[in-house]
């Protein structure tokens, strides 16, 4: 009985979740929705769904009867580039990570742009290496956010043994925001992103 019991809340709580996204009650929260009926709700959701302690950051009710548990939604993407990229000389250029290893919901591995679905603060980091065929040279790169909002660092490639840079930061997003990584170089000619580059971001609160 207690078997039977157990599957059949893990249904209910299962469906709860994948039903959470069509509540626009809840829409402006930045939580996932589960609602349940058990009286041990907290330990019910935990044991069903195989969250750990600290998944569950709120609990509220829905009217006088329906507990409600708010599940903190981990956005998160990582992405990196799995073919060359040519950038050319003297040009701010977006970077297309056209490879996506993970995407919870808003990466366009097709224009290289994140698009913020959630509300919250998000940290953002990027390694870019490169390669020129003939001179030396240095190169910027910047994780451009909303407003001009820029976190940037410098670098520099060697015609022989490539050369690159990184830089990571924390934003304050809205939802409809966007964020892309974009790079300069000055070698006179136009030079190579390589495959060992990546974007990464991680939605913190």
């Amino acid at each position: 009985m207690i078997r039977i019991l157990r599957y059949w809340l893990r249904f209910v709580l299962s469906w709860g979740y994948r039903m959470s996204d069509k509540s626009k009650k809840y829409d402006d929260l930045p939580y996932d929705r589960l609602v349940v009926t058990s009286s041990g709700v907290k330990d019910a959701v935990k044991d069903a769904m195989g969250f750990k302690d600290g998944d569950i950051d709120k609990l509220i009710f829905d009217g006088k009867v329906t507990p409600v548990v708010l599940v903190n939604r981990r956005v998160q993407f990582q992405a990196r580039v799995g073919v060359a990229m040519v950038v050319p000389n003297n040009l701010w250029t977006t970077v297309v990570f056209d490879v996506v290893d993970i995407d919870d919901v808003g990466y366009d591995n097709s224009n290289g742009i994140f698009t913020v679905n959630v509300k919250g603060k998000y940290c953002f980091g990027s390694s870019l290496v490169m390669q020129t065929a003939v001179l030396d040279c240095n190169l910027w790169m910047n994780i451009f956010g909303p407003g001009g909002l820029q976190y940037g660092a410098l670098g520099y490639v060697d015609r022989l043994y490539n050369g690159g840079a990184s830089v990571s930061c924390v934003m304050d997003l809205d939802v409809g925001d966007q964020v892309r990584v974009d790079v300069q170089q000055l070698s006179g000619q136009p030079a190579s992103v390589l495959t060992d580059s990546g974007f990464w971001g991680v939605r913190l609160l």
